[in-house]
């Protein structure tokens, strides 16, 4: 929401806040779903059960129209084509994405406005900022096609826990970083509705002794079948449960966010009688990866990048060994990130998923 449209909300009684927030939802759902969504969520239907050279085949594809649309059209790219005396036919294959340099947070921050595709007025552009948690925060810009393939991807994620997050889908409980209440507020309720999404939007902010209770008289009360939220915020929910030695029975649990804890996972899975589904996705928009029902780690979703593994030289590691994440977004044209070094270290496992996808797994 802009600042004017908080400022009315916030002013607002409970009934008008619950009709602004549905109103809201309609407004983002013509940025999620609208355009290109509906293609994005065919092609990964299709590619869910693609053969590792199909998945290949397109990434390189998409690779090689990414590259030629950024020599043409990013003053940074052509650049750095020219200083390596490289032209567009040499990036061709994932591997040939070594010939090129890698892009840090210090390289966006410095050369901001030389990043952006000149084919695109920066109005249509979105901007998007990182929480700045392992370090300062960073804004980068992306245009609309990037929007739809993330929602398509975590479209994809709610099926593959068996649930629906589209509009008037299955009832969810949500536990987020929204600000949805006033941070003062001391008594209940802690909570909006979403009518349109069918959502209960629970504050993450007032989960306190006193309150849980109240929490969980809501949550009886709109019996969702899916809670979505954070890991830490999801095991604070499941520890009041365990202490109490009550159980709560639900469909499925879906987490992001944060690193999901061996230890959080279980008594969050007990608690509730019913598997997680956790996802990771980057503000920057370069990876997305998701847990199928078979929960043997995050499959990487290869038609929304391509996700290198490198040493501290920026060298590759064979699969299994751990590493620093190097992503390259597939469908952001408006200010592509190629060899993107994200904060995070993970691994690509040797393995492939009992599930029969081919679809890479790469470590929590």
């Amino acid at each position: 929401m802009d600042t004017c449209l908080k400022n009315i909300y916030n002013l607002s009684p409970i009934f008008l806040q619950n009709a602004l927030l549905s109103g809201f939802s309609l407004f983002l759902d013509r940025e999620r779903y609208g355009g290109e969504y509906q293609s994005y969520r065919e092609l990964l239907q299709k590619n869910e059960w693609s053969s590792e050279e199909d998945l290949t085949a397109y990434q390189e594809n998409q690779l090689q129209k990414l590259i030629k649309h950024a020599y043409d059209t990013v003053p940074y790219y052509k650049k750095i084509f020219q200083e390596r005396k490289l032209v567009p036919n040499d990036i061709r294959k994932i591997t040939d994405l070594q010939k090129l340099p890698v892009l840090t947070k210090k390289d966006i921050k410095g050369n901001f406005n030389e990043l952006l595709s000149s084919s695109f007025k920066l109005g249509r552009l979105k901007k998007g900022h990182t929480s700045g948690t392992t370090g300062s925060p960073l804004e980068i810009c992306y245009d609309p096609s990037i929007i739809f393939i993330t929602y398509a991807a975590l479209d994809r994620q709610y099926q593959w826990a068996n649930a629906s997050l589209r509009r008037f889908g299955d009832k969810i409980a949500v536990l987020r970083g929204n600000v949805i209440v006033p941070l003062k507020r001391k008594n209940p309720p802690f909570w909006r509705q979403n009518f349109i999404h069918n959502q209960l939007l629970l504050s993450s902010f007032h989960l306190s002794k006193d309150n849980l209770p109240f929490y969980f008289d809501k949550i009886r009360q709109f019996s969702p079948k899916i809670l979505d939220g954070y890991p830490s915020t999801l095991f604070v929910l499941a520890k009041y449960l365990h202490n109490r030695g009550e159980k709560y029975p639900m469909h499925a649990v879906i987490s992001s966010s944060e690193t999901l804890y061996d230890f959080q996972r279980e008594m969050i899975e007990d608690s509730f009688q019913c598997k997680m589904f956790d996802y990771y996705a980057l503000a920057e928009r370069v990876v997305f990866a998701t847990e199928c029902e078979k929960h043997q780690g995050h499959h990487l979703c290869s038609e929304y990048g391509i996700t290198e593994i490198v040493d501290q030289d920026n060298q590759p590691v064979t699969a299994g060994s751990e590493g620093r994440m190097i992503g390259t977004s597939l469908q952001n044209f408006g200010m592509p990130l190629i060899r993107y070094v994200t904060d995070d270290r993970t691994a690509i496992k040797p393995i492939k998923c009992a599930c029969g996808r081919s679809l890479p797994l790469i470590e929590d």
